[in-house]
């Protein structure tokens, strides 16, 4: 019985494999011998996170203690802003829920009399959902 096919996707699976690596290997060789004379990783070098993490090293060995320090200090500023901006996304993101929760609690109101099943509804609280009938009540926004 001949089996055409699989083992010609086997050599190429394993040529594939085997060039990958020398890429990788290339790209080492690349930086290692340039190392001293790179201000800035080339584009087929960022591939490689190990290698963007070694040039990132690199450069610190060149720099004074204090001009180490001000590296530092400007990467947690940098990494502190990161998490304030993550952190504003997902309140944002939170508000923007709960307003289209009270939004669909607001519709419901001239059509379902039970505050209780509007709340269990919108995820709202059955005090929320009873402010909501008094404000619409009072005609106030």
């Amino acid at each position: 019985m001949r089996r055409t096919g699989q083992g010609l996707h086997h050599r190429n699976a394993g040529a594939e494999r085997r060039r990958v690596r020398e890429a990788g290997a290339l790209r080492w060789f690349y930086f290692l011998k340039s190392a001293g004379d790179l201000t800035a990783i080339h584009g087929s070098l960022q591939v490689e996170p190990a290698i963007v993490h070694a040039f990132e090293i690199a450069n610190k060995c060149g720099l004074s203690p204090e001009e180490l320090d001000a590296q530092e200090r400007r990467e947690i500023f940098i990494q502190d802003q990161r998490g304030a901006i993550a952190l504003a996304d997902q309140r944002g993101k939170q508000q923007g829920m709960q307003q289209e929760r009270l939004r669909i609690a607001e519709s419901l109101l001239d059509i379902i009399d039970d505050d209780t099943l509007i709340a269990e509804r919108t995820g709202l609280s059955q005090e929320a959902i009873e402010e909501l009938r008094r404000r619409a009540a009072e005609g106030s926004p």
